[in-house]
Order: structure tokens, then C-alpha cells, then sequence
């Protein structure tokens, strides 16, 4: 679950990237674009369809769901569960056992879920390489690849931003171990005003879950 929010909340990047020589012009340019969009996009709610595929045992599943994120806070909501992350404290509520997990993310953690934060996984040990340009449904598309320079549990990273809006719109994340994992997003909604509570778990809309405490 931590590595599908790591991935659905890549999607911020509001800060700067740092490419090594090896990446090239046009990828930055991209990346560096997508980056200025979301910084100036405020709050943001999106709808996403999130796919899983396994080339070996010949498996794909999916889901829709739904995120909203200002800065480094966000709330994410899937069929199974709706997780909350403030800054500091993450709350994970199952919805099939009514359980919620509370836990104040390390440093390290917190790259993995952390709308900002996940960014500093790709600021280095990465290369990049403009794909070039395609069509993803109706509308046209930059696509970039991400590689790690170091041996990883995943071998690539392939982003496609939108040429108009400079939102990116799709990412595929392919594991040495034959999975891959997509997320399309479906709708943006941006400048969107969030209540200071958003981001934080609200027992009383969830009046028989069961809170443990994991801090």
C-alpha cells in the first residue's frame, strides 16, 4: 500500500528536479514544467484509475479512485481504504475491518508517501530521456523515461505530461519482477479550497472504527 501511494503521489511535484549530465535537454524542460503546474495549481483533486499487471502469472486488476493534496498533505480514497496523511501523523482506515492505523512516517517513510517529500527519491540517481511525443486518448502527450542509476527494485519509470496543461496525466512503473503499475488520471480539478481538517483522520464520521496507535 505505502509503495501505491509513493507512486500515486508522485503526481506533486512541486519542487525542482536535479538531473545528472546524462539526462537531456528536452526531459528537463518537461519535467521542470510539470513541476511549475502543480506549484501554481493550489489544491488539487484528481480521479485516477490504477492498474496492476503481472507479465508472468498473466494477471491484470484495477481500480478507480480518488485524491486530493495541498502541499505535503493529502487524503487518498480506493475501494478498500482512505488514507490521511497532515504532514506528520498518516492514518490508514480499512474498510472492511473498520481498523485505522495511525503512525508518524520516518524520514525515510515519509519519501514513500508524501506528496513533497517523494521527490527527493528522483532529484538524483536517476537519468532521464525524452520519449518523444504521443497520444494518450484525446490528447497529445510528452513522454519521459526515468532510469535509476543504481540496481533498484524497479528497472523504469515512464511519465507522460500533457502538452497543453503540463499536467502529467499517466506513469508506469515497471519492477525487475515482471509487474508493472499504472496510474491514467481520469480528471484534475485544481485551486480547489480544503478545510484545515481535511487531511487528518475525523473519528467521528468513522464512530466504530477501531484506532491503534502505531506511533
Amino acid at each position: 500500500m505505502k509503495t501505491f501511494i509513493g507512486i500515486i503521489t508522485f503526481f506533486i511535484l512541486s519542487g525542482g528536479y536535479v538531473f545528472s549530465q546524462q539526462n537531456d535537454k528536452k526531459a528537463r524542460e518537461i519535467l521542470n514544467g510539470a513541476s511549475t503546474a502543480f506549484a501554481n495549481a493550489g489544491g488539487i483533486k484528481a480521479s485516477f484509475v490504477f492498474t496492476l499487471e503481472n507479465t508472468k502469472a498473466k494477471t491484470n486488476e484495477s481500480f478507480n479512485g480518488m485524491i486530493s493534496m495541498l502541499g505535503n498533505k493529502f487524503v487518498v480514497e480506493t475501494p478498500d481504504y482512505i488514507a490521511w496523511y497532515n504532514g506528520t501523523n498518516q492514518w490508514v482506515y480499512m474498510k472492511t475491518s473498520e481498523e485505522v492505523n495511525m503512525t508518524a512516517p520516518s524520514e525515510d517513510e515519509t519519501q514513500m508517501i508524501s506528496p513533497s517529500a517523494v521527490l527527493t527519491m528522483y532529484q538524483k540517481g536517476f537519468n532521464c530521456k525524452y520519449i518523444g511525443e504521443k497520444i494518450s486518448g484525446n490528447k497529445k502527450v510528452d513522454e519521459v523515461e526515468l532510469v535509476p542509476q543504481k540496481k533498484n527494485e524497479w528497472k523504469r519509470l515512464v511519465i507522460q505530461v500533457d502538452k497543453i496543461t503540463q499536467l502529467p496525466v499517466s506513469i508506469r512503473l515497471y519492477y525487475v519482477n515482471g509487474i508493472a503499475n499504472r496510474i491514467e488520471i481520469a480528471k484534475y480539478q485544481i485551486k480547489q479550497q480544503f478545510s484545515s481538517g481535511m487531511f487528518t483522520f475525523d473519528k467521528s464520521k468513522y464512530p466504530n472504527a477501531e484506532l491503534i496507535d502505531l506511533r
